[in-house]
């Protein structure tokens, strides 16, 4: 009897042990199995616990989106994770992450600052911050989270990589080359490490040892848009010879085969073919600049003169005007900005900048602006009047004969409350 007690005893005693090796253990093995899962395993468990509130299930389907270039679909998920884990640094942040895919940075800095101040010491968050005002081109923020990142964890690349593109932006060429010279004894095959350090030497008008560094560069990817342009620059920069022209030329013509879209180097190739007397290829290279960004109002100014050298006097006059037009609108902007800057918001103010936007073909930043009225003042038939215009230019159609059809419907109700209030005649 004794003994069946005791074997009952042992047996429970293994039993419970085993039950309390599998509760701890069962954390871990989801943990790892949502860690090896593929991106199609993932979502079959999402959708088999549709209203579980599982947060570690949704940030790594998040994750996996991410990773396959869907950030649209990721952010439901991550959104989730962020509201079942309040107290999560890392859900945070890469919920802030996630929204800079979609340019909403306001709410992507909210995110990433949460994140933060719940874990002073997660490095990450000051990576993506210092890339979110990097893109903001306010450098001096984005430095000193960089700086912050490179302290926390000096091995990060993509943390070196930016701190010394930002110290490229500030003109402090010394920093920037501190940082690539770190990333290069990190990664001796990585190209950025040195396509950066050219730059910097090129910056700090050290030209020879920026040619050997971007070489170097080139030797590792011979068709990289960035490389290409960099040694455009750098023999643009060079002793002033047909030479030298002619180089600058060639790396800039092979950077466009990379990237045909690039509005800068366009510019500089013109200004190339400009400085050589070859005023025709010079005035493609600027038309080209041009039709790419219509808001670089030097473009006109350059085409003018160099029409005028042609003999192509009808070009010449409207490259004129379209330049003083342009400089006209862009004082304007300047001048609403600093008035914006001084008092509070003003719909009125704001309605006016983007109409001057709108002039200067800057339809995103006009989309935008309009939309903040409409919100602070949804009975403004203007701003909606406006908005359908610009709509059609973003080539939203639908969308802006519906918001025409609002503006009606608001100049309409506009009469009719005149009409009320009009006193009735005696």
């Amino acid at each position: 009897m004794n003994v069946s007690k005791k074997r009952l005893w042992v047996i429970l005693t293994i039993g419970a042990l085993l039950l309390i090796v599998a509760l701890v253990a069962r954390p871990r093995l989801w943990s790892w199995r949502l860690q090896r899962a593929s991106l199609s395993e993932l979502e079959a468990l999402a959708n088999k616990n549709r209203n579980a509130d599982d947060a570690e299930l949704y940030a790594a389907l998040g994750r996996a989106l991410v990773r396959h270039g869907q950030p649209q679909r990721a952010l439901p998920a991550l959104l989730r994770v962020a509201q079942l884990r309040p107290q999560d640094a890392r859900a945070h942040q890469e919920l802030g992450v996630c929204l800079m895919y979609f340019g909403e940075y306001n709410k992507a800095r909210e995110e990433l600052e949460q994140a933060s101040a719940l874990d002073p010491r997660f490095q990450p968050t000051y990576t993506n911050l210092g890339k979110l005002y990097y893109e903001l081109e306010n450098y001096t923020k984005a430095i000193t989270h960089l700086f912050k990142a490179v302290e926390l964890n000096p091995n990060d690349v993509r943390a070196q990589y930016l701190l010394g593109q930002t110290a490229l932006r500030l003109n402090t060429p010394d920093i920037a080359l501190k940082a690539f010279r770190k990333l290069i004894a990190a990664q001796p095959q990585a190209y950025e490490g040195y396509l950066g350090a050219g730059q910097a030497h090129v910056d700090a008008g050290r030209l020879d040892e920026g040619e050997k560094m971007l070489q170097k560069s080139l030797a590792l990817i011979p068709t990289n848009y960035e490389t290409l342009h960099a040694l455009g620059v750098l023999y643009l920069r060079r002793e002033s010879n047909k030479g030298n022209y002619e180089k600058a030329i060639s790396y800039f013509q092979a950077a466009l085969k990379q990237r045909p879209q690039a509005r800068l180097t366009y510019s500089l190739l013109g200004t190339c073919y400009e400085k050589l007397g070859r005023r025709d290829e010079a005035a493609r290279a600027f038309e080209h600049t041009r039709r790419l960004d219509p808001n670089d109002i030097r473009v006109y100014y350059r085409l003018s003169h160099i029409y005028h050298d042609l003999g192509r006097e009808a070009e010449a006059r409207r490259m004129a005007a379209e330049f003083r037009r342009r400089r006209r609108l862009k004082d304007e902007e300047f001048a609403l900005t600093r008035r914006m800057g001084a008092t509070s918001p003003n719909p009125q103010l704001v309605l006016r900048l983007a109409a001057v936007w709108e002039g200067l073909g800057d339809y995103p930043r006009a989309y935008h602006a309009l939309i903040d009225v409409i919100n602070n003042r949804p009975e403004n038939a203007a701003a909606h009047h406006r908005l359908s215009r610009v709509l059609i230019q973003l080539g939203r159609a639908d969308e802006a004969a519906q918001v025409q059809r609002r503006a009606r419907q608001l100049e309409r109700q506009a009469t009719e409350r005149q009409a009320a209030e009009r006193p009735a005649k005696p």
